[in-house]
């Protein structure tokens, strides 16, 4: 039976705040914070963190995810993931790929180039491989049928 955390749960600014700083240093730090909740909320795996570019700016998910930048992107996950898989808690980056929008997004196909998916979406899907993330989570949508 798991858990319940010793106290509530920290209400950190959305991931596109911290995008906003451009500080690989708070990325880790976020990452800590949430690893540690989460182990005291007995989970061993976040569903996060999220790196879909923010490229629809109606998309109802554009405050999870670290901005529409994929260098940005790529070396604050890294931190992130770093920080949180610290804590002993599993990482799930998410949506692999082009997940990009909630309005019919089961049935949406995305058409894309190989060179747009290369230099754009799958930076940070690769940085945070690179970092250890322990578990990538599909996309909703299709991707080129």
């Amino acid at each position: 039976m798991p858990c319940a955390p010793s106290a509530s749960p920290t209400a950190l600014p959305a991931p596109v705040g911290l995008a906003a700083t451009f500080s690989t240093r708070l990325a880790h730090g976020y990452g800590q914070v949430i690893g540690q909740e989460a182990q005291a909320g007995g989970q061993d795996v976040l569903f996060g963190p999220m790196v879909n570019l923010v490229r629809v700016p109606t998309a109802g998910r554009n405050f999870e995810t670290l901005g529409e930048d994929p260098l940005l992107q790529s070396r604050l996950v890294a931190s992130e993931i770093a920080g949180l898989q610290g804590e002993g808690t599993i990482a799930t980056i998410k949506h692999f790929a082009e997940n990009n929008q909630e309005n019919n997004r089961m049935e949406v196909d995305v058409l894309v180039d190989d060179q747009t998916l290369r230099e754009l979406e799958l930076p940070a899907f690769e940085a945070a491989i690179g970092a250890g993330a322990g578990a990538v989570m599909c996309a909703y949508n299709k991707l080129n049928g």
